[in-house]
């Protein structure tokens, strides 16, 4: 599959849960072999997630923090500390990106680089 017609097919495979029968076909089979071995789709694919979420890409990194910083996630907790699977957070107060640990409390291991594409997350420091 090419990008153009991976990008074409988005709509029909890009909303996530897919019911079996939709990804359990070639076509779909072919557009999720496309998004794991083509980098540029890959990276689009998540814009447009977080795009979709209200986000603005460009007030990230990176497309791979923006869009696992604005993924919600389907927990019954309220507090994302307690949600195994929050990757990463943002404090809102400090702007810190980092990875919760998962003892009770709000802390984060603060990162300075993106652990997908490894970018620096901060221009100032």
């Amino acid at each position: 599959m090419d990008c153009a017609t991976y990008r074409r097919l988005y709509p029909k495979y890009g909303k996530l849960p897919l019911p079996r029968k939709v990804w359990d076909t070639p076509e779909g089979e072919e557009h999720g072999d496309h998004f794991h071995d083509c980098n540029s789709c890959c990276d689009w694919t998540l814009g447009q997630r977080a795009v979709a979420r209200g986000a603005r890409v460009e007030d990230f990194p990176c497309v791979h923090i923006a869009d696992r910083v604005t993924e919600k996630f389907d927990s019954t907790d309220a507090d994302p500390f307690d949600d195994p699977d929050v990757i990463i957070w943002k404090f809102d107060h400090s702007g810190d990106y980092g990875i919760p640990i998962r003892d009770g409390g709000s802390s984060i291991v603060v990162i300075q680089y993106c652990p997908w594409c490894g970018v620096p997350l901060y221009k100032d420091r």
